[in-house]
């Protein structure tokens, strides 16, 4: 299926929120159950059988038609009218697709706090997790907005064979509760005075209960810290809205900076300006220069970057000079740009604001969530003086004091020796 057709929103094969104007349903047609496909393709077949015969394709995102259920199965028509069985994992319920539309009418208007390239083919997810459930594929290459980060923690290999062993009692005691059923409706269904005749005879038991006690493992003080997985949520060029695993996508930072990251991860590059300079390699002979955040190559860190970099332009030396170093700060997305007239009969100057964590401040991940904690911050305020990084401030203002993100016992040395300064 095209992008086109994906995303149409009268037509029910995309994530259509609303009903727009225009787009008048019956009530015969709000009463229809549908379910949404979420494999990039399957075939529907014209039986639940080990040979069978395929019928149509249907593509990620469409919209089917539900006229039986069957186990593990179900029959669907397509909405040119081709019907055949398909399986019950390859496509999510209106309840589900539903969610999918709250998501992006929820994020419909959020502030985007950088960009991202896709390396592959990757599915939205619900929630931050891979358990989650998925719906649309978004294509490789893909160009999208990021919105907001959470962090999930990962599982060590004992808690992933307790998991793997919940899921395996899970189904077993699912399929047993099928065959119960439908032993108890042919009337063959076990009781002590013999088969159930419905209608007549005692209540049928229940369900079997999956009886999975997970063994009860003491807290080992020196096992090795949790490991997390970032996950973000984007905004793709149509406006669909979901949660993606962070290292399926590239942040989409220009190709002059990437060399300025002194081995750190760029969270996000932001432009400034352009300096004319008629011998620089860059288009129209202009030179940009950016405003860079940055943190180390890890996952699950409380805050969005540690460091801040700003590049600008020596158009003397045709080459970037560093305008800006701050280290170890406890920054939080977005970075605001803006272009501002701050003196009397001036020109508009580049402006940045950073939202810094403030002193004190105890930065930490919800684990319930894998969301920020919010802290107490304060705004820096920038401007770009020709090639001169100026703090805007008013009169008598000094600059505030800042959370740190430095390991404790760097900070406790630091504290030590600005102690020592001030007793000399």
């Amino acid at each position: 299926m095209s992008r086109a057709g994906r995303h149409a929103i009268c037509g029910g094969l995309a994530l259509g929120l609303v009903a727009l104007p225009g787009c008048n349903r019956s009530d015969s047609h709000r009463n229809t159950e549908h379910v949404y496909t979420v494999s990039k393709q399957a075939w529907l077949r014209d039986r639940v059988a080990a040979v069978s015969n395929k019928v149509a394709p249907v593509t990620n995102g469409e919209q089917l038609e539900v006229l039986e259920h069957g186990k593990r199965f179900l029959r669907v028509k397509t909405p040119d009218g081709k019907s055949g069985w398909l399986e019950e994992h390859a496509v999510i319920d209106q309840a589900a697709y539903d969610s999918f539309a709250a998501l992006h009418r929820d994020h419909a208007q959020d502030p985007v706090v950088a960009t991202g390239v896709l390396r592959d083919e990757v599915y939205i997810h619900l929630a931050p997790g891979r358990d989650s459930e998925r719906f649309l594929l978004f294509p490789e290459g893909d160009k999208l907005q990021l919105l907001e980060r959470a962090s999930v923690r990962k599982l060590n290999p004992e808690e992933t064979f307790h998991q793997q062993q919940r899921k395996s009692a899970e189904a077993r005691a699912a399929s047993a509760a099928e065959r119960l059923v439908e032993l108890t409706a042919k009337g063959k269904g076990p009781t002590p005075k013999g088969p159930i005749e419905l209608g007549k005879g005692p209540a049928p038991p229940s369900a079997p209960e999956n009886g999975f006690v997970p063994t009860a493992v003491a807290a080992d003080p020196h096992a090795p810290l949790p490991q997390y997985e970032d996950w973000w949520l984007v905004r793709d060029g149509q406006a669909q809205v979901g949660w993606m695993l962070a290292r399926r996508m590239d942040v989409d930072v220009p190709e002059e900076v990437v060399r300025y990251a002194e081995g750190q991860k760029i969270v996000g590059a932001y432009l400034l300006d352009k300096i004319p300079d008629t011998e620089s390699p860059f288009p129209e002979k202009q030179a940009p220069e950016y405003v860079m955040v940055l943190n180390p190559y890890e996952d699950g860190l409380p805050y969005d970057y540690s460091r801040v970099r700003v590049l600008v332009w020596n158009a003397r030396k045709h080459r970037y000079e560093g305008g800006l170093r701050l280290n170890g700060v406890v920054g939080y997305l977005p970075v605001a740009i803006n272009h501002e007239v701050l003196d009397p009969n001036g020109a508009a100057v580049p402006t940045f604001a950073l939202k810094l964590a403030a002193s004190g401040a105890s930065p930490a991940l919800n684990e319930a969530t894998g969301r920020l904690f919010k802290v107490p911050t304060v705004s820096i305020k920038y401007r770009l003086d020709g090639s001169i990084v100026k703090r805007i401030t008013h009169a008598g203002e000094s600059m505030p004091a800042l959370a740190s993100s430095a390991p404790a016992e760097v900070q406790r040395r630091r504290a030590d020796r600005a102690a020592h300064h001030r007793r000399k």
